[in-house]
């Protein structure tokens, strides 16, 4: 039991290194643009980003309820199970589930919360609707930079990294068939959570730099978001 505590805890530590990630903004350089069009870019970005909003909401809820409800079966089978394999085993996957929720929560997709930046443009000052662009132009590229997660190495690399250590720790604690029905199936749902990605982010982005031409670049500086926690950092 010692050992299976403790292997838990090393994983939930690795989880909150994974979760970490850097994100810069900055001041907003973009040439002299009339009053008429500000209005239309930002129209176009509030609807986009609400439509992504939607689509962030059942990706997050769908999977958040998933990983608490495999937690919540796992933690019933503790205590049930008296089999000390069996139990070893349900606690490394209850810590698993535990992870996979946490980081659902705490590092959402950046549209999750999209209607809540400049909730409603034309009521600001003229003084402030740039400023307003820039956020959303900001939140309009980063949502599509999670989006290409899937097609990157590393969150596939922390994926497979991530359940063979939970193999690893269930054959220490078990023994190599649990070990199997443990890295096996987190792997294919870390790939499937990965997979099922809204991946409509990437085409608004692009769709948006064909109408309106490429966005400024911005000074490095830390952000803190509307959701979730995020550990910034710059160099």
């Amino acid at each position: 039991m010692r050992d299976t505590l403790f292997s838990s805890s090393i994983v939930v530590f690795i989880s909150f290194i994974l979760v970490a990630e850097p994100v810069y903004a900055g001041p907003y350089d973009k040439p002299a643009l009339s009053d008429e069009e500000i209005d239309t870019r930002l129209d176009d970005l509030t609807q986009s980003l609400h439509f992504q909003q939607i689509n962030a909401q059942y990706w997050e809820y769908g999977w958040g309820s998933f990983d608490a409800g495999t937690m919540i079966y796992s933690a019933v089978q503790v205590s049930q199970d008296h089999d000390r394999k069996n139990r070893n085993t349900d606690i490394v996957q209850a810590s698993e589930s535990l992870i996979g929720l946490a980081t659902v929560v705490l590092r959402p997709l950046p549209a999750f919360d999209a209607d809540s930046v400049c909730t409603d443009p034309t009521s600001l000052r003229q003084s402030v609707w740039l400023q307003c662009l820039a956020l959303k132009e900001a939140l309009l590229e980063r949502s599509a930079q999670r989006a290409n997660e899937p097609y990157e190495l590393l969150p596939h690399l922390g994926n497979l990294g991530f359940n063979l250590l939970a193999g690893l720790i269930v054959w220490r604690v078990a023994d190599a068939r649990h070990a199997l029905t443990t890295a096996i199936p987190g792997e294919i749902i870390g790939e499937m959570q990965l997979w099922t990605m809204p991946k409509q982010p990437m085409a608004d982005f692009d769709q948006y730099e064909v109408q309106f031409g490429p966005l400024p670049l911005q000074t490095e500086g830390p952000v803190i978001p509307a959701t979730g926690l995020t550990f910034t950092y710059k160099f």
